[in-house]
C-alpha cells in the first residue's frame, strides 16, 4: 500500500511515517509541489539461514603444508610427543597416536 505525503507533512511526521513503513510495510511517496521527489519503503529481510553462516571464517588446509614454520623447527613433533607423554601418564593415547588402549 502506498501513502503519499507532502514534504511539509513528511518533515512534521517523519517518525510516525517511519514506524508505518516498518510495522505495516507501507511505501511512502514524498511530494514537493505535487510532484513525487522521494520514496521511503521497507527493507526486504531474508530469514537467516544456518547454511553458509560461517562462510569465509576459516580455511581448510593441507596438514602437511608448513604454515607457521613449526614443521621446520620440529616444534610440532615436540608438541605431539609431549601430548603422547601426558596421555600415557593418564593411561590414554592422544588423538592420532599409534597403538591400542
Amino acid at each position: 500500500m502506498n501513502k503519499t505525503v507532502s514534504a511539509a507533512e513528511f518533515e512534521a511526521n517523519s517518525a510516525k511515517l517511519l514506524d508505518d513503513v516498518s510495522a505495516k510495510g507501507e511505501t511512502v511517496v514524498v511530494t514537493r509541489n505535487g510532484e513525487p521527489v522521494a520514496t521511503m519503503s521497507p527493507i526486504e529481510r531474508r530469514a537467516a539461514s544456518p547454511f553458509g553462516c560461517m562462510a569465509g571464517t576459516f580455511a581448510i588446509v593441507n596438514p602437511d603444508d608448513d604454515l607457521s614454520g613449526a614443521h621446520a623447527k620440529g616444534e610440532l613433533a615436540d608438541w605431539e610427543r609431549s601430548l603422547d607423554a601426558k596421555a600415557d601418564r593418564l593411561g590414554h593415547l592422544a588423538p592420532g597416536s599409534k597403538g591400542a588402549l
